[in-house]
């Protein structure tokens, strides 16, 4: 069995973990966010270009 003092490092060795691993997650679900909202924009640009370019194409 673990003394007091171990156990408490142990756990806070194990609390520093989760927390990084879920600092770790947050950022990559940020960027991970982000990057699809620029790829939604890059393709919304996309298609506002096309419309453009065929209305122009017709005049």
């Amino acid at each position: 069995m673990l003394e007091t003092g171990e156990a408490m490092s142990v756990a806070k060795i194990v609390a520093g973990v989760v927390i990084g691993n879920l600092i770790t997650a947050v950022i990559l679900w940020l960027i991970a966010s982000f990057m699809v909202e620029s790829w939604k924009a890059d393709a919304i640009v996309d298609r506002a270009n096309q419309q453009y370019e065929a209305m122009n194409s017709t005049n």
